[in-house]
């Protein structure tokens, strides 16, 4: 019998039949790490992700124009361009990645159930596979752990840190923040603490018995947006606010009559601001021209007001736009960047043990920040010498960074002690904005930063540290 060939014609662009050779660096990259990812025409992206052999059939063949429209493809479009099993997994790696760089992943009706996140569990075991080691190996997920088990029950604080936790490892390993992704998440969570219901972390789109669309909802959808701000990889909106005239467009005349306004108006709190504000070119050129602080706090009276605090920074985000929200945002990295550092400084000072131990078991936000900031003259020290023979002491670092008094009472002599103190290792030397939190418990402290003479009201410690 005459064998019969079967001739089958394939349409399209031919596809690569062979792996080209690509670096490690190729087959490691990821463009949230890089950053000039949101520059690159899409050719050049492939390229740096070892695909450069698939930019002609990606965009010429299939019309696919530059990055941000290459990650609105599904997975399953992979096979149209790629056979080799080695480049389907780059180019789904690449995709994943570039779906969290350009925030697409919401806008997509991705299915699936928890049993179907295998290709989650894939991508990271190590993060997510075993929930509860994910946890152990990180002190602030001791910490929620260790709550657990004493209370039987999260507070909201903590959730919103377990969320914030998750999903910053996830995005910096390029693992999609999908349907799939929060469904499986917060069955983790809920295996894990028993008491816990799955859908305060996510609860998907759904349809009432009325008939009415309910959006998805949940703390993973929530906080992804703040997270993705902290890593940079999203704008912060900006607020709407009254419209202010400029400086630049106000007369001399309606500058100097706002500046007279603020000698003595305190309110109405928008007609401060708005006040303040019509002024900024001139009280410019007052600091400027100022040969001492005491005259400008003559012309600016409102300086020594406690609550005066905002109007400064109000002048500095017009001098450095963005900066505070920067602050804000990336601020809540140092956790997890000094963990290490503190746990190596404190392994060689056991007098700090105690401190550290508070630090790893806070589990209010505000405090964890406030004894973070307590331990960083451990990690960040100097060999700077005053006058060749005196190095500053780790207290005496943790003292000119935040000075603690019992009372509110022991703040004047303090401060006296530590001018007399600047003045024996420095001769002649003021003190600069020095911020005091009274109350050596260091649970709920109040905050203020004392500047020539005036003390200013925070609402806590990286507050402080704005003003």
């Amino acid at each position: 019998m005459e064998q019969q060939v079967e001739l089958i014609s394939i349409s399209g662009p031919i596809l690569p039949t062979v792996p080209d050779p690509i670096t490690e660096a190729q087959r490691a990259y990821n463009p949230i790490l890089d950053k000039e990812s949101s520059k690159l025409g899409l050719d050049e992206m492939l390229s740096r992700a070892g695909l450069s052999n698939y930019a002609s059939i990606i965009m010429s063949d299939h019309g696919i124009r530059d990055s941000e429209e290459f990650c609105q493809l599904q997975e399953c479009d992979l096979k149209l361009f790629c056979r080799i099993a080695r480049d389907r997994i780059l180019l789904r790696r690449l995709l994943t990645n570039l779906k969290n760089l350009f925030n697409t992943a919401d806008k997509m009706d991705i299915p699936g159930r928890v049993d179907q996140a295998v290709e989650l569990v894939a991508q990271n075991p190590k993060k997510f596979k075993n929930f509860t080691e994910y946890l152990n190996n990180r002190s602030d997920g001791k910490a929620v752990l260790q709550y657990y088990d004493e209370h039987g029950t999260l507070t909201n604080a903590l959730r919103n840190d377990l969320v914030k936790m998750i999903l910053m490892d996830a995005t910096m390993e390029g693992v999609e923040m999908n349907t799939r992704f929060n469904e499986y998440i917060s069955q983790k969570i809920a295996v894990t603490f028993p008491n816990e219901n799955p859908d305060t972390y996510y609860k998907a789109a759904h349809t009432t018995t009325e008939g009415l669309r309910v959006t998805s909802t949940g703390k993973l959808l929530k906080r992804k947006g703040p997270v993705l701000q902290a890593l940079g990889l999203r704008k912060t909106k900006e607020r709407k606010t009254i419209s202010v005239p400029k400086s630049a467009d106000v007369s001399d005349e309606e500058q100097l009559n706002a500046r007279n306004w603020l000698i003595y108006g305190r309110t109405p709190i928008e007609m401060l601001r708005q006040q303040w504000e019509v002024c900024y070119e001139l009280r410019r050129k007052d600091v400027e021209n100022a040969d001492e602080l005491v005259e400008v706090f003559e012309l600016y009276p409102i300086f020594k007001d406690p609550k005066a605090a905002f109007l400064i920074e109000l002048d500095f985000d017009k001098m450095y736009p963005g900066a505070t929200s920067n602050f804000y945002a990336r601020f809540p990295l140092l956790h997890h960047k000094l963990e290490k550092f503190i746990a190596d400084a404190v392994s060689k000072d056991k007098a700090y043990s105690p401190l550290c131990e508070a630090y790893k078991s806070a589990t209010d936000g505000h405090r964890k920040d406030y004894l973070l900031c307590m331990l960083m003259p451990l990690v960040i020290q100097t060999n700077y010498r005053v006058k060749g023979n005196w190095k500053p002491s780790i207290k005496e670092t943790q003292d000119s960074f935040i000075l603690e008094v019992e009372t509110a009472g022991d703040v004047r002599r303090k401060i006296q002690q530590r001018l007399e103190f600047l003045k024996s290792k420095f001769g002649d030397m003021r003190l600069q904005p020095q911020i005091v939190a009274v109350a050596s418990t260091r649970t709920d402290s109040a905050i203020f930063v004392m500047f020539g003479g005036s003390e200013y009201i925070a609402e806590n410690i990286l507050h402080a540290l704005c003003i």
